[in-house]
């Protein structure tokens, strides 16, 4: 097990002031074979400088620049670039208990498992522990329990399996990942104990927790996507979601539908003139005078 090489790939966008945490949980892991990749999604604050201090202090942590391309192309640039033979995606506002690899990593050989995940800290905005269930496929088939910080083996990611594009904007990238890995037949396992800190945020709240109708739309985007696609590998085992997935693409559409038309009705209004009642002296009304204002 100690000479297991396990890649920890950290993206960030705009979170220098939390990158050293994320990066020092790394490199202060008591598993030693590890490597730090670190992938500025474009950031506008100081993660450049950050993480070029970061590569001079630690020889394990490399530095990787782009464009703004998203959380899912830069997880998947981080795969490509990872030489472990196990990979973990910590998020850069995110940090790790001292003993997350050493103990994932024995999971995952006592088990020969392919995915580890834990139950998480959650601090911020809001303080708890998760009670993530033990693994069950059919409970993965509903919700998500693997938290995206799980560690992975290489070789789920052989073959074209990747982080879906399509989940870029609506996330619940890592359900996608985990379900098609293990309908595929990849085990899955818990460590029953809260290795991952989990920030929740004041202000901007997490993709995951919004409410709202809006979010509710974009949960049946997710839904539809991962379950057509399940669906269409593994008609036996996922043919009771057939008529679920036939009510999402009904609601999808109908809301479609709906917005387009307050869209419409939105520009209409917004370039329609308006109608005045012209009152004079006495309280009367002139009947049928109007006055057209022209909007710039």
């Amino acid at each position: 097990m100690k000479k297991t090489l396990v890649s920890i790939i950290i993206p960030c966008y705009n979170y220098g002031k939390y990158l050293e945490q994320a990066v020092l949980s790394a490199v202060k892991q008591t598993h030693k074979n590890i490597e730090v990749i670190i992938i500025n999604d474009g950031s506008i604050d100081n993660t450049k400088e950050v993480a070029a201090e970061l590569v001079k202090r630690f020889p394990v942590v490399r530095y990787y620049g782009q464009q703004n391309r998203g959380i899912i192309t830069t997880r998947n640039r981080g795969v490509s670039l990872a030489k472990g033979q196990y990979l973990i995606q910590l998020d850069a506002d995110d940090w790790l208990h001292p003993k997350y690899v050493e103990k994932t990593l024995r999971a995952a050989e006592k088990h020969k498992a392919d995915v580890v995940y834990t139950q998480a800290k959650i601090f911020g905005r809001v303080n708890f522990v998760t009670n993530f269930p033990d693994f069950n496929i059919e409970f993965l088939k509903h919700n998500n329990f693997m938290h995206a910080s799980s560690l992975v083996k290489r070789s789920v990611f052989n073959g074209d399996r990747q982080y879906d594009k399509y989940l870029g904007g609506l996330r619940n990238e890592d359900w996608d990942l985990f379900l098609d890995a293990c309908m595929d037949g990849k085990r899955a396992v818990r460590v029953n104990e809260p290795l991952l800190n989990y920030r929740k945020h004041a202000v901007h709240k997490s993709r995951s927790d919004n409410l709202g109708q809006d979010n509710l739309f974009k949960d049946a985007l997710v839904r539809h996507h991962i379950y057509s696609k399940q669906n269409a590998k593994h008609p036996k085992e996922m043919w009771y979601f057939s008529p679920y997935i036939t009510m999402l693409k009904e609601y999808i559409d109908e809301t479609l539908q709906r917005k387009e038309e307050a869209q419409v009705a939105a520009e209409t209004a917004a370039n329609a003139p308006a109608t005045l009642n012209i009152r004079v002296p006495g309280g009367r009304t002139i009947e049928n005078l109007t006055r057209r204002i022209r909007k710039d």
